[in-house]
């Protein structure tokens, strides 16, 4: 829930930075998002490559929408982000 809550702020945040004149507002956002998506990942016990093939694609499905989300917003930002890490 986490990691969808701050990804439904981008609209809010976009405007937000927009009107402030203030880039770093997305930049949080971003990083924000990255921090809970890799909490998701790391510590809450969910199995990204379940056994169960349609839960497995679900979740990947989900990890590469926050991948897409984090790239477009550093592209929003003129950062290029790197394909692995």
């Amino acid at each position: 829930k986490d990691v969808l809550k701050l990804i439904s702020q981008f609209p809010e945040k976009l405007e937000q930075a927009a009107m402030q004149y203030d880039p770093s507002i997305i930049a949080r956002l971003a990083i924000d998002t990255a921090r809970s998506f890799n909490r998701l990942y790391t510590t809450s016990g969910y199995r990204f490559l379940a056994e169960d093939e349609t839960l497995k694609a679900t979740r990947l499905a989900f990890a590469d929408a926050v991948s897409v989300f984090i790239k477009n917003v550093l592209a929003l930002l003129g950062v290029e982000s790197p394909e692995e890490m």
